[in-house]
């Protein structure tokens, strides 16, 4: 403007429209963003595969040239036809995705995740990244959202392991303590030497000639508990046999 030359004022008037429109691009890229996580089955057990989906939609008018994801997925879970990149943090990998989204758009990946090994896994959080069209500025954002995946053990027949399955701790027969209602009986069986006096069903030994005692229906089941000693090393100190601690959690399981 100073030198009187038009040329010059042109495209010093588009260099800062340019910026200007790119400066609040870049504010609004991020507004309305959203990204989420889901598994099909948040439990599984090792040797299932899960299925992931993953959703970013621009909840608004505004076109988007580009949008980076950066998940983090723990290094034991990868996706089946993706191998996750370095993130820096232990035990952690960087699933990354683009994309480019118009206004009111979504777009979806899904992911085959095989579960190998048994453990509490966290996928998350998400670092969004965006900018203008023009590539001048860029934008970030961090959604906190953790989705959590439970692999359980591996469980395998008992007769696989040795162990009949219907006395798997031998074949010694116990009373079980199993509490009995007296008010609700549901059937009647023969005597046995064991049954106290006060459970004979006189009525039914009269018809049947022989001693019939009541089936009562319990009130309480019994409930069993599984201890589990996972020091597989004479000392503490020695170690951990990891594939022997597998084992013997695969065993309780």
């Amino acid at each position: 403007l100073a030198v009187g030359e038009p040329s010059l004022l042109l495209i010093a008037s588009l260099f800062t429209t340019i910026m200007i429109v790119a400066f609040l691009w870049n504010r609004w890229a991020l507004h309305l963003m959203t990204y989420t996580r889901q598994f099909d089955e948040e439990r599984v057990f090792v040797g299932e595969t899960a299925q992931l989906s993953l959703e970013l939609a621009n909840r608004k008018p505004l076109p988007l040239s580009w949008v980076q994801v950066d998940d983090r997925f723990p290094e034991q879970m990868p996706p089946a036809e993706r191998k996750l990149l370095v993130s820096g943090i232990p035990e952690v990998g960087l699933l990354s995705n683009l994309a480019a989204l118009s206004g009111y758009e979504k777009v979806r990946w899904s992911y085959q995740i095989p579960c190998q090994q048994r453990g509490f896994y966290f996928f998350g959080s998400a670092l969004v990244r965006s900018g203008d069209i023009f590539g001048l500025f860029e934008r970030e954002m961090v959604v906190e959202e953790r989705t959590r995946l439970i692999v359980y053990p591996n469980v395998q027949p008992l007769e696989r392991l040795g162990l009949p399955a219907k006395n798997p701790f031998g074949g010694r027969r116990t009373r079980l303590p199993v509490f009995e209602d007296p008010t609700r009986v549901i059937g009647v069986r023969e005597y046995a030497p064991d049954d106290p006096m006060r459970r004979v069903h006189w009525t039914a030994t009269a018809r049947t000639q022989a001693l019939q005692v009541r089936i009562w229906e319990p009130t309480q089941e019994p409930q069993l508990i599984v201890f589990l000693n996972v020091a597989t090393m004479e000392k503490h100190w020695l170690g951990i046999n990891e594939a022997l601690l597998e084992r013997t959690i695969s065993v309780a399981a």
